[in-house]
C-alpha cells in the first residue's frame, strides 16, 4: 500500500504459539473424522479426491489437543455411505456426555441441491455432503430424491441433539472441507465439489437467484428457545457458497485439503487464549497462500475460547514414529507442521513442557520430510528403546532452503543470458530453476488474458505461479540491460516479501496483537484531519469492524480511516516492530514511522492503548489482498533501516530474529548464508491478509 501512511489492520482476536497436550479429569474429548475420496466416477459422476490423506492430519492435531486415540472414530470410502454417516454420528452422540468438547470433520466433495419439502432455504438449495454413493447429476428415470446426499438440517439436527447432550460447558466444532455450492473451475488444482446444483423434478430450485448467507445447521437449537443450556457451535466451512474448495499438495505431490491443512497448523499453535476467531485468523493466513482463490467461511459462537482455554502451555514436540537405523529416527511432523531439512532438533524426555531450561539427551538434524514425518539424524547412536521415552523439540529452525524457484519462457536470448546470471540467487532466497513445476516465479513474453492494459503490445510478464496473478507487467526499454534491471528489481522486491510473509516465530512469551478501529475522523474546511493541541487526532465516532467483515475477511475500500488498538497478550513486557507487505511483495515499514522511536514501540504483559497520535488515512494502489506483519520480541525491533533502504543499514538490529530480516536483503558483496532462527531466541510473528478494494 503506496498510501497508508501509519498503519494497520486486524482481525479483532488473535494469535498463537506453542501446541497443546492436554488431559481433562471434568471434560472427555471425542471426534468423529469422515474422509471421503475413493468416489466410483462411472457410478456417481464425482471425481476421486485425497480426502484420506486428510486423516492423519486431523487426527495428529486432534490427539495434539488432548483427544484420545480410542476417541476419535473414522469413517472412510466405501463405509460412508449415507447410513454409515447417520449411524457413525449416532455412535457419537451415545458416547459424549455433560460438559465433553466435540470435533466432526468432514472432507469429501460437497453440494447444493434441490430443497425439500420444509422450504427453509432462500435459494430453493439445500446444501449438502455427497456420501460415497450420492449422484451427482439428476438421471430420468432413477426417481433419486437425495436419498445418499446428507442435507444440511439433517446434520444440523445431529449437530442440536450433541449439543444439548454436552451442555453449556462443552463445545462442538464443525469443520467442511469440501464445496457446498458447485462452480466450475480452470484451477490445476484438484477442486472438491465443482458441480453445479442437484436439480430434482418436483422439488424446490433456484426461484429468485438471493445469494444465501448460511449453512444451514447453524441455525440450530441456539435460535429454538434453549439457549441457556445448549453447547457453543462453530462451524468451519473451506470456502463461501459460490467459490470452488482446492486441495493443496505437498512438495511431493501428495494431496490434502487446503481447510484441513490449514486448521491442522493453527491447532499447532494455539494457546489458553485462543478462541474460535483467532484460530480463524490463523487460518485465513495460511490458506491466503496455499488456496488464494477460495474465501473459508466461519459461523456460530466465534468468541469463545477453543475448549474454553483449558491448554497447557506446552511448547511443539514431535513424537517418535520409529526407528529407521542406530543414529536416525523417523518422527510425526512433517512440511504441515513447519519441519524443514536442516532444522535441528533435540531429544528430551516426554512431558518436557518448555526446553528453554533444559538439556536435550541427544542433538541431530532433519534429513528428509514430507508431508506428515521427518527423518531426523544424530552424529552417534540414539541407544532408544522405547519410542514413548522421548519428545522432539526444534531447537533451531533452518531457513537456507526457503527459497523461490524462477523459471525463464520465451525470452530473447541475450535477455535470458543476464536474467540467469542477475536473478540466480539475487538476494540468497531466489534460485533459476529449469523445470516449470518447480518454480514460483514465471517470467515470459507470452501474452496473459488477464492483464488487459497490455494486449497487443510486446510485454514481459513476471507471474506468481501459485495464483497466476501478474506481478508486474514490463513494457521493454530501449536496452535489454534496462529490461533486464526492471525484472530483476521486481524478482528481488516479490521473493524479499514473500520471504518475510513466510517466516513464522511462535513464542508465547512476547506476543502482541492488534485490533482495527474503522473510525469517522474529524475534519476542516479542505478536508483535512483535524488533530488536538498535542497533536492527537480528533475522532466523531468508531465503527464496528464486523461491518467490514465478510464471513470472516476484513476488506477495506481506498476511503476509509483507521485507528488501531495494540495489546500484548504474552506472558511477559514486549517490543513490537511492523511491516505491510503489498500483492507485489513490496516491503513498507507501517510502525515505527516518522518521529516515533523503536523503543516507543513497547508494551507492558496485559496492557494495551491506542496510539491517538497515528492513524491510517485511507488505503491505496495496488489492490488486493494485502498482508501486514508483527513482529514481537524481547529486545527493541528497528527493522525500518532494512525495509527503507533495502539492507545497507543494519542499525538496531543485534538479535538473530533481525538478523534473519537482514540476511534476506543481502545482495552485494559475498553473500551471507540465510540464518537460521534459535528457538530459544524467536520472539513471534503474526500475519493479517486482508483486502483493499477501489472505491465503487
Amino acid at each position: 500500500m503506496k498510501r497508508i501512511f501509519t498503519l494497520l489492520f486486524l482481525i479483532t482476536i488473535l494469535t498463537f504459539t506453542g501446541s497443546i497436550n492436554k488431559s481433562f479429569a471434568e471434560s472427555e474429548k471425542h471426534a468423529l473424522i469422515i474422509a471421503i475420496g475413493d468416489y466410483d466416477r462411472s457410478a456417481t459422476g464425482w471425481s476421486a479426491i485425497s480426502s484420506k490423506n486428510d486423516i492423519p492430519l486431523i487426527k495428529t492435531a486432534l490427539m495434539g489437543q488432548g483427544f484420545e486415540e480410542k476417541n476419535i472414530a473414522i469413517l472412510e470410502d466405501q463405509d460412508a455411505d449415507k447410513l454409515g454417516i447417520i449411524n457413525a454420528l449416532d455412535d457419537l452422540y451415545k458416547s459424549v456426555d455433560d460438559d465433553d468438547y466435540v470435533v466432526i470433520h468432514y472432507s469429501g466433495h460437497g453440494q447444493q441441491i434441490s430443497d425439500n419439502e420444509n422450504r427453509d432455504e432462500i435459494d430453493g438449495l439445500d446444501e449438502a455432503l455427497v456420501s460415497i454413493k450420492a449422484p451427482s447429476k439428476y438421471m430420468a428415470g432413477e426417481n433419486y430424491t437425495g436419498e445418499e446426499h446428507l442435507r444440511d438440517e439433517e446434520l444440523g439436527s445431529y449437530i442440536d441433539k450433541i449439543r444439548g447432550k454436552v451442555g453449556k460447558e462443552g463445545q462442538v466444532l464443525v469443520i467442511l472441507d469440501a464445496c457446498h455450492s458447485g462452480t466450475g473451475t480452470r484451477g490445476i488444482s484438484q477442486v472438491r465439489g465443482g458441480e453445479g446444483p442437484l436439480i430434482i423434478p418436483g422439488e424446490s430450485g433456484i426461484e429468485d437467484g438471493e445469494e444465501e448467507k448460511g449453512f444451514g445447521m447453524s441455525e440450530t437449537s441456539k435460535s429454538r428457545g434453549d439457549s441457556e443450556n445448549i453447547a457453543p457451535f462453530v462451524l468451519f466451512a473451506g470456502s463461501k457458497f459460490d467459490e470452488p474448495n482446492y486441495e493443496t499438495k505437498d512438495e511431493n505431490g501428495n494431496g490434502v485439503g487446503s481447510l484441513s491443512f490449514a486448521l491442522a497448523k493453527s491447532f499447532s499453535e494455539i494457546n489458553t487464549n485462543s478462541t474460535y476467531s483467532s484460530v480463524f485468523a490463523r487460518i485465513l493466513e495460511i490458506m491466503s497462500d496455499i488456496a488464494p482463490k477460495q474465501t473459508p467461511m466461519i459461523e456460530g459462537d466465534i468468541n469463545y475460547k477453543v475448549f474454553n482455554g483449558e491448554v497447557v502451555e506446552q511448547e511443539y514436540y514431535y513424537l517418535i514414529d520409529r526407528l529407521e537405523s542406530e543414529n536416525s529416527i523417523s518422527i510425526t511432523g512433517g512440511n504441515v507442521t513447519g519441519v524443514s531439512v536442516g532444522d535441528k532438533v533435540g531429544l528430551y524426555s516426554s512431558g518436557t513442557h518448555s526446553i528453554d531450561d533444559e538439556t536435550s539427551a541427544l542433538s541431530g538434524v532433519v534429513k528428509e520430510t514430507n508431508n506428515f514425518d521427518a527423518v531426523v539424524e544424530f552424529d552417534s547412536n540414539h541407544n532408544i528403546v522405547n519410542l514413548k521415552s522421548y519428545w522432539v523439540f526444534i531447537e533451531e529452525y533452518n531457513l537456507e532452503n526457503s527459497y523461490m524457484g524462477i523459471f525463464l519462457e520465451g525470452l530473447d536470448t541475450e535477455l535470458n543470458t543476464i536474467l540467469i546470471d542477475k536473478l540466480d540467487n539475487i538476494n540468497n532466497i531466489s534460485r533459476i530453476v529449469y523445470e516449470a513445476d518447480e518454480a514460483d516465479i514465471l517470467i515470459t513474453t507470452k501474452p496473459d488474458i488477464a492483464d488487459k492494459n497490455t494486449r497487443g503490445n510486446s510485454y514481459i510478464y513476471v507471474k506468481s505461479i501459485q495464483n497466476g496473478d501478474i506481478i508486474r507487467s514490463i513494457n521493454p526499454a530501449v536496452t535489454i540491460a534496462s529490461d533486464a534491471d526492471n525484472i530483476a528489481e521486481t524478482v528481488k522486491d516479490y521473493t524479499q516479501g514473500m520471504f518475510i510473509k513466510n517466516i513464522e516465530l511462535s513464542d508465547e512469551n512476547y506476543r502482541v496483537e492488534l485490533e482495527f478501529i474503522p473510525v469517522i475522523p474529524a475534519v476542516d474546511e479542505n478536508g483535512n484531519l483535524k488533530t488536538d493541541e498535542y497533536g492527537n487526532y480528533i475522532v466523531k465516532d468508531t465503527l464496528d469492524i464486523a461491518d467490514y467483515t465478510i464471513d470472516g475477511n476484513i476488506e477495506f475500500s481506498e476511503s476509509d480511516v483507521v485507528m488501531i488498538k495494540i495489546t500484548n497478550t504474552g506472558n511477559d513486557d514486549s517490543y513490537f516492530s511492523i511491516i505491510d507487505i503489498q500483492p507485489d511483495g513490496v516491503i513498507n515499514q507501517f510502525y515505527p514511522v516518522d518521529n516515533i522511536k523503536p523503543e516507543e514501540c513497547f508494551v507492558e504483559e496485559g496492557n494495551s492503548f491506542i496510539p491517538r497520535d497515528f492513524i491510517i488515512n485511507g488505503f491505496g494502489e495496488p489492490f488486493g489482498k494485502e498482508v501486514i506483519k508483527i513482529f514481537a520480541n524481547a529486545d527493541e525491533i528497528d527493522l525500518s533501516p532494512i525495509i527503507t533502504t533495502r539492507g545497507k543499514g543494519t542499525r538496531g538490529v543485534g538479535n538473530s530474529l533481525g538478523l534473519v530480516v537482514t540476511d534476506s536483503y543481502a545482495t552485494r558483496g559475498p553473500k551471507p548464508k540465510t540464518g537460521t532462527v534459535s528457538n530459544k531466541d524467536t520472539g513471534s510473528s503474526i500475519m493479517y491478509p486482508f483486502t483493499i478494494k477501489k472505491d465503487q
